[in-house]
């Protein structure tokens, strides 16, 4: 028993069924967009629909679209090619839709900034993010460095003086997991 069943694997994997249904539906709406009565922003809303209605993921989304769109000789390296995929790897980029759709309600997308400070007082590294800022060090932090408090009133007056969230994560434990 040292196998794991993951349901969600089996959720979303693609039948031969569901990529009939999907090309039939397909076909109404290009059906219905040829006669004028949809345009493209009515199609991707109807497809969004359609995924709701039968419970279709993100990543099952993809595996459907490149399955339907193998049926008719295109291969996952032509989309690569066409669409640059982040990283030429589509596999790779349909797990990453699926990771995002599993814990898109917790998850939030960061972009930010990171400064070091290695100096006889602190060995530290700052993340900042807004008006949030993330001291982090292996060692107990010197909130006495000058370096250190510089940075911090150079970032705020950036921030248009508004107050800085700062957290501290000291005596940090890293681990290759």
């Amino acid at each position: 028993m040292s196998d794991i069943i993951d349901f969600n694997e089996l959720k979303n994997k693609v039948r031969e069924k569901d990529i009939d249904d999907f090309e039939n539906y397909i076909m109404s709406l290009y059906g219905q967009m040829g006669t004028g009565s949809m345009n493209f922003a009515q199609i991707n809303k109807a497809i969004q629909e359609y995924m709701k209605e039968h419970g279709i993921s993100q990543e099952k989304f993809m595996d459907l679209q490149m399955k339907l769109m193998e049926r008719y000789g295109v291969t996952p390296e032509d989309v690569e090619k066409q669409y640059n995929i982040p990283g030429g790897n589509y596999e790779r980029y349909r797990k990453s839709l699926g990771f995002t759709e599993k814990y898109k309600d917790r998850i939030k997308n960061y972009s930010g900034f990171n400064y070091e400070i290695k100096n006889d007082r602190n060995d530290l590294t700052i993340f900042l993010n807004d008006n949030i800022v993330l001291i982090s060090s292996k060692k107990k932090v010197d909130l006495n460095d000058n370096e250190l408090n510089e940075f911090l009133v150079s970032y705020k007056k950036l921030s248009k003086d508004e107050k800085l969230t700062v957290k501290i994560s000291e005596n940090v434990i890293e681990y290759e997991y």
